[in-house]
């Protein structure tokens, strides 16, 4: 296969300078937290995971994300439904029943979720977004977040937010909703906490 030099030149190297940067900090606090740094122990999985991390970092680079895109939507319904699936035949791990087969579909739920309301975003016209359209942008972060917190994982159905919220700024969210959902969410927090 060969590397397309322009690629390389317009690679954030920066970017990737702070997530190996930050990986790295990850497995040295395992280092020194953990005993043992054998294969089977936290800091030898830690070191293969960083390892699998990166070759599949490298490989989605050169991977055409249309394919995800032109079939967001059935992906997506996919997703929400593996997410119910687990409330009916998944099985209970620390409390929390949200594994299915070994897997957990939240996570792959969240990738879904992402680029589902990053092509619905994508489709508006506009610099900024209306009401009704950060309202059906909150939906298609709700139903997920909604069936996760079900499942009684709510550290990974807060994960959701930052995710509506991230999107939802680049898709251009104007100054007086980023105001009222500030002051919102100041005076929700104590009731929260």
């Amino acid at each position: 296969m060969k590397i397309d030099e322009r690629a390389l030149l317009s690679f954030d190297w920066l970017w990737f300078l702070a997530l190996v940067l930050l990986m790295t900090s990850g497995v040295l606090c395992i280092w020194s937290s953990t005993p043992g740094t054998g294969v089977n122990s936290y800091f030898g999985r830690q070191l293969l995971y960083v390892g699998i991390g990166l070759l599949l970092f490298f490989v989605l680079l050169y991977f055409d994300y249309h394919l995800v895109t032109d079939y967001v939507v059935p992906l997506y319904i996919g997703g929400v439904l593996g997410l119910a699936l687990v409330l009916v035949a998944g099985h209970s791990v620390h409390a929390n029943k949200s594994w299915l087969y070994g897997v957990q579909p939240s996570e792959l739920a969240k990738v879904l979720t992402i680029a589902a309301l990053a092509k619905y975003y994508s489709q508006i016209g506009r610099d900024y977004l209306e009401l009704p359209e950060l309202f059906k942008g909150g939906m298609i972060v709700a139903l997920p977040m909604s069936l996760v917190m079900l499942q009684g994982d709510l550290g990974t159905a807060i994960t959701f937010v930052p995710i509506f919220l991230a999107l939802s700024f680049i898709a251009g969210l104007k100054r007086k909703y980023v105001l009222v959902s500030t002051v919102a969410v100041l005076l929700a927090a104590p009731v929260g906490w």
